[in-house]
């Protein structure tokens, strides 16, 4: 995820069979994996997959972070 997202490019990602962000406290969905993350950290929209995508707001998503500061991505 963060390889492709480093090319500087504006990127979506799409959170592939999730509907809705309704368990963004889930530890174990996407908003905090660290696909999920990298892809936040790195700018990229991250959308559900549903008929509507929704787009993950950054600040919800950081607050529920269990690393609180993301993770490390290097350059």
């Amino acid at each position: 995820m963060a390889t492709g997202l480093r090319s500087g490019v504006p990127a979506r990602v799409t959170a592939w069979g999730l509907q809705n962000w309704s368990k963004l406290d889930d530890e174990d969905g996407f908003a905090l994996s660290y696909p999920g993350i990298a892809a936040l950290q790195l700018g990229a929209d991250v959308l559900t997959d549903g008929k509507r995508p929704e787009q993950l707001d950054c600040d919800p998503a950081w607050k529920s972070d269990p690393l609180r500061r993301g993770i490390g991505v290097q350059n």
